[in-house]
């Protein structure tokens, strides 16, 4: 319980086109008539294309196009933006929490593991990993303290799933401990020579969002 009340205090204080819009809660809760188990379920807006990652790698649908896959990232990073200039810090940015409405639209969903950072302070001290590993920035890997520099590296590993049509690391590691162990000593995902038809801006989002600085 205290998860989801955790996600709602951050649901109910974001709106955003390239956010997951939250509509409100269907509850139940146990009376003497009918003695059930509570329950909280969230409602949020369809999007009916579904994941991101179901648009890139579901052989049944056609091929996403380059500028509709600029077009999508451009939307992740927007939305991004806002949650960060409310101090949210999101944990889990992947190509599975990103929906995509009629239009291809992206929207950034899934708040289970997203934060809000305190008045005054710079950094989220957290007891638990949470995220996405193949995602996760080398602090969020060692349960350091995090920033919004967590969601800037997710981000930067979903633009080159974006551009590269692959999954991050797939196949390269059997385990958490070999990826978290290639990502702190400094393995990248690899970039193609020659980007184009991305523009050297999509590139360069990824250079910088992959870059690591010890938090001190």
């Amino acid at each position: 319980m205290r998860e989801l009340l955790l996600e709602l205090r951050i649901l109910v204080r974001i709106r955003h086109p390239n956010i997951v819009t939250f509509w409100g809660t269907a509850t139940e809760f146990p009376t003497n008539e009918n003695p059930v188990q509570p329950y909280i379920g969230l409602v949020f807006e369809l999007c009916e294309k579904g994941s991101l990652h179901h648009a890139l790698f579901d052989g049944k649908n056609a091929p996403l196009k380059i500028s509709q896959k600029i077009k999508i990232a451009h939307q992740v990073a927007l939305g991004l933006a806002y949650l960060h200039g409310k101090r949210i810090i999101h944990r889990d940015i992947n190509t599975r929490n990103i929906l995509l409405s009629n239009d291809l639209s992206a929207k950034i969903a899934d708040f289970g593991c997203a934060r809000v950072l305190a008045p005054n302070c710079k950094s989220l001290k957290t007891t638990t990993i949470s995220g996405s590993p193949a995602y996760m920035a080398p602090e969020q890997l060692q349960g350091q303290e995090l920033t919004e520099s967590v969601d800037n590296w997710a981000l930067a590993v979903v633009l080159w799933e974006i551009m590269m049509d692959k999954k991050p690391w797939e196949g390269r590691f059997s385990d958490f401990k070999y990826l978290k162990a290639a990502v702190l000593n400094g393995e990248k995902l690899h970039l193609p020579v020659d980007p184009r038809p991305y523009p050297p801006c999509y590139v360069n989002m990824i250079k910088l969002g992959m870059q690591y600085k010890v938090f001190v």
